[in-house]
Parts: structure tokens; sequence; C-alpha cells
């Protein structure tokens, strides 16, 4: 995970429960498989003060910002969120 966390990458959506967030994954895949080809998937637990924990599906690695936003813009014309995710040092 470490190397993918230290490049670029999109944040798909943050769901409750990591089964939740796989399933979107594969439901994703198979709706825009030419958009996500190539790409790997992590599924990242975050504790939310007062709200719990969240799992955050993000994709990637993505060389720049520039081929992060570019992804993130076909995805959008496709009906899909997302925004871009600098890398963590």
């Amino acid at each position: 995970m470490e190397r993918f966390i230290a490049s670029w990458r999109l944040q798909l959506m943050a769901l409750r429960s990591e089964s939740e967030a796989q399933k979107e994954w594969e439901a994703m895949r198979a709706a825009a498989p030419d958009l996500l080809a190539g790409l790997d998937h992590q599924i990242i637990p975050a504790d939310i003060a007062d709200r719990g924990t969240f799992y955050r599906l993000q994709i990637g690695p993505f060389a720049s910002r520039g081929a992060a936003n570019s992804r993130c813009n076909a995805l959008k014309s496709a009906g899909f969120s997302c925004y871009y995710l600098a890398p963590e040092k």
C-alpha cells in the first residue's frame, strides 16, 4: 500500500463497509472496463471522529496530477464521481 499512496491516485467513494467498497469496485469495472483497465485499487479504512470507520475506494497509480485529473474527467463523463489525491510522503 505504501507505493500506492506515494503516487497520484483517485478516490472514487467512501463507504461504510469494506465489502460494499469491493462490490462497488467490481460493478464499476464491469460498467467501464476501458476506463479502469490497468489500474490497481485499494480500499483504505479511515476513522472519522464521531462518524465511525469509512472505507475509501481509491485507484491508481498515476504518474502525474494531469494524468489523474484526465482520468477523473473521463470517469465523470461516464457518470462516476471522483477526485484526485496527491502523493503522501
